[in-house]
């Protein structure tokens, strides 16, 4: 039997959508890719001046005075272990540019397993020219 229009359904038979349900599933679907886009380290301004190198250049190191050590530590879930290890030589960068380096250079570069990732671990030197 079809019913009039505007008259409610006694069996509650409708397919109405939950208002709610349709920005939670939209917000659900967005939270990975907000997740990683918004937790990548920036460069800071001084970080930006700072050169990551393997090694000092050959025949200069007496150009450079040593200031110490940086290491980071990161893991992010659902993110690749390159991502991991461009974020963690931010860090660097970052924490090089602070104590006043002008360069990096990185000595150790270990991976580990996460939670649901790679994640990388880095150990560098931190430099100025003199």
């Amino acid at each position: 039997m079809r019913r009039s229009p505007g008259t409610p359904d006694p069996y509650n038979r409708e397919r109405t959508v939950l208002p709610w349900l349709q920005p939670l599933v939209i917000s659900l679907l967005l939270l990975p890719i907000a997740v990683i886009s918004g937790c990548a380290t920036s460069l800071s301004e001084r970080g930006s001046q700072v050169k990551v190198l393997g090694s000092l250049p050959a025949g200069q190191e007496g150009r450079y005075e040593q200031l110490g050590v940086v290491t980071c530590q990161h893991e992010q879930n659902l993110a690749s272990l390159d991502f991991n290890k461009e974020i963690c030589e931010r860090k660097l960068r970052n924490t090089a540019g602070e104590k006043g380096a002008d360069v990096v250079v990185i000595e150790t570069v270990e991976t580990f397993p996460g939670t649901a990732t790679v994640g990388a671990f880095m150990i560098g030197i931190t430099y100025k020219k003199r």
